[in-house]
Formats: C-alpha cells, sequence, structure tokens
C-alpha cells in the first residue's frame, strides 16, 4: 500500500502499478512525516521552537535529503541531474521541501519574512531546474514569488462563483482524466 512512488518508471514494465497515483502516495507519506515531526517537536523539542522555525527547520531537512540522497546514491546526479521519470521524481524527500517552502510562504506575515524567502524560493528553484526533469522550478519561481508578493486577487463575483468549484474538483480531474484519456 503506499509504494507506487517507491518504483524508477524508466522501466516499462510497471509491475501493474498505476502511474498516476504516485502524487498521493507522495502526499500520505509526507503528511505522515510532518505528523511525526511535530509530535517530535512538541514532545521532545525546545519551547522556543516556533511554528515558522519548525517549519524552516523541516524545510532545511527536506533540501538536505531532496539533493543529497540522490548525490550520493545517483551516479552522474551532480553533473546530469535526476534522470526522468527514475524514483527521484517521485519520493517524499523529493517534494518535502517544496510542501514545507509553502508552508513558510503561507506564514510570511510581514514584509521582512516575505523579503528574507524571496531568495530562497529563487535559489530553490533554479537548483530544481538544475537537478530535476520537467518544469517544477519555473512554477515554484512564478506562483512562489506570486503567493509571496501578491496576496490578493480581486475578482468579480461571478468569475470566482464559478472558478472556485473548478479549483475544488482539480484532484478529482487530476485522478479521474487517465482513465478517460483513450476516449477524449
Amino acid at each position: 500500500l503506499l509504494t507506487g512512488n517507491f518504483f524508477d518508471y524508466r522501466n516499462p514494465d510497471t509491475g501493474g502499478r498505476e502511474f498516476y497515483l504516485w502524487y498521493i502516495h507522495c502526499m500520505v507519506q509526507i503528511l505522515y512525516a510532518v505528523l511525526i515531526a511535530t509530535w517530535l517537536a512538541l514532545r521532545y523539542g525546545p519551547p522556543t521552537l516556533s511554528p515558522w522555525r519548525f517549519a524552516a527547520l523541516l524545510f532545511a531537512i527536506g533540501v538536505a535529503l531532496r539533493f543529497g540522497l540522490p548525490a550520493l546514491l545517483q551516479p552522474g546526479f551532480l553533473t546530469k541531474g535526476a534522470p526522468l521519470l527514475s524514483i527521484w521524481s517521485y519520493l517524499p524527500t523529493t517534494h518535502l521541501p517544496t510542501l514545507m517552502l509553502g508552508v513558510l510562504i503561507a506564514m510570511a506575515d510581514s514584509e521582512r519574512r516575505r523579503r528574507l524567502l524571496a531568495p530562497v524560493v529563487i535559489v530553490y528553484a533554479i537548483a530544481q531546474l538544475q537537478f530535476f526533469p520537467g518544469w517544477g522550478g519555473l512554477y515554484t519561481l512564478g506562483f512562489g514569488l506570486l503567493l509571496l508578493f501578491v496576496r490578493r486577487v480581486p475578482l468579480p463575483r461571478f468569475l470566482s462563483s464559478v472558478l472556485l468549484p473548478i479549483s475544488g474538483a482539480s484532484l478529482f480531474i487530476y485522478l479521474t482524466h487517465f482513465k478517460f484519456h483513450a476516449l477524449l
């Protein structure tokens, strides 16, 4: 159960694994890891460990794991990056820092914190583009900076009433569109 993301999809024989479910497996694993880390921090952590510092610590650990594990275990990672469809694209250690960066952005309640995070978003996005396939780094850069500096986007009421159900259904659309792509 929940191990579809621990598979190297470069091999055409997927062993019956549903490729598109890797994200759900990864997200559940990340949530478990954050839950355990939260419990450990509350039980054994110092009283000065604020939510901001906790999120920053998990982000730093996540960055070390995201780039450190493949650097140690994937030959050529530092020169060529992670191969397309390799296990390094789907592990919780790959996506934990991005999630925690989003948490930090959400908690950036002052101009000082937003200015502190902007170069972190830029450097992290560049590292993503350098070492991992796809456009994830561009998404991190664009949306990370947008979320940091554009706090509200005013929309007419009729438009927001249309966009809200669509955004709420996006996970369902993602999970089911593979089943219907042959019909479309």
